[in-house]
């Protein structure tokens, strides 16, 4: 059984209770992800039921070395905010536990948690995640700072970028494959990386369809974008830059205005450097050749794929 909860995920296998604790969590308790605890050792089962203005929590007190702290930061604690999956979490643990015989654990260099009160950058991580999202399109969010992905098929984690590094456009397949394939010319990452999946993924599909993507610290994202929500996407993409714009330093001497413009500007893709090889590579709709120094005249249709 595993259960999603406010702040990560609890699994219950047949000999422990695992908490998996994701971006959602306190630093503190992402240190300590996964809190995997046998049923053995479980000395008591703390549990209040999530209310309708209020989550709730399972706590877990061990049988040895644990000091009662704040839930938030307590990881022996998994914070609930879905009522009938708390309840069901809560008894199919308590059957578990009761099913078992207390066997003395075995002597473990792990630190005990320290008693302490929540410090003010700890309050300040927990109110920013627990703000509602400000955009969103499709399995992606912006939410204060940070741009967020929800958990991926197969138990894929969820990811988060900081927006301030974050750069979204909406166009056609063939001109963000243009512009992705001059970054990777210029990175000299010519056939290696995930940008070079993402341009054979376009390359496979219809390069005429909208898509949105988003450049993130190290990866692209590409979402294909349908019909009606094109506007939606275009609104979602300038919020992205817009909130990139006012996260980053401001300059002396510019308004909030024109770093906006500058971040939601296309810029023209850079020559390659000269330690690229001389070839024929992508732009747009054709292929130019580059000798090792420049980009000549000499154009050709783009290679069949």
């Amino acid at each position: 059984m595993q259960t999603k909860t406010a702040d990560g995920l609890v699994r219950l296998t047949d000999t422990a209770v695992i908490m998996e604790f994701g971006p959602e969590a306190m630093p503190v308790k992402g240190e300590a992800s996964p809190r995997v605890v046998l049923y053995e050792n479980i000395l008591e089962i703390d549990y209040q039921a999530p209310k309708v203005f209020s989550q709730g929590y399972l706590r877990l007190i061990v049988r040895e070395g644990q000091t009662k702290v704040d839930p938030m930061i307590d990881t022996y604690v998994s914070r609930l905010a879905d009522k009938k999956a708390a309840a069901a979490l809560h008894e199919a643990l308590q059957q578990k536990v009761s099913g078992v015989q207390y066997v003395a654990p075995a002597p473990s260099d792990e630190p005990e948690q320290v008693d302490r009160k929540i410090t003010a950058a700890e309050v300040s991580h927990a109110f920013k995640n627990v703000l509602p999202a400000s955009a969103s399109f499709q399995d992606l969010s912006l939410v204060g700072r940070d741009l967020q992905q929800q958990a991926g098929r197969g138990f894929l984690p969820p990811k988060t970028w900081p927006v301030a590094e974050c750069e979204a456009q909406v166009d056609t397949g063939a001109a963000i494959s243009a512009r992705v394939t001059a970054t990777r010319v210029v990175a000299g990452a010519l056939t290696f990386g995930s940008t070079g999946a993402l341009v054979g993924a376009i390359a496979k599909k219809d390069r005429t369809k909208v898509y949105l993507s988003i450049t993130v610290p190290g990866d692209v994202i590409l979402k294909e974008v349908r019909g009606l929500d094109e506007t939606k996407a275009r609104q979602f993409a300038l919020k992205i830059n817009q909130a990139a714009a006012k996260h980053k330093a401001q300059p002396v001497g510019q308004d909030t205005d024109t770093l906006i413009k500058a971040a939601t500007a296309v810029a023209p893709p850079p020559p390659p450097p000269v330690s690229v090889p001389a070839g024929w590579y992508p732009q747009g709709d054709i292929q130019r050749y580059w000798d090792g120094n420049a980009w000549t005249d000499n154009t050709a249709p783009l290679a069949p794929q």
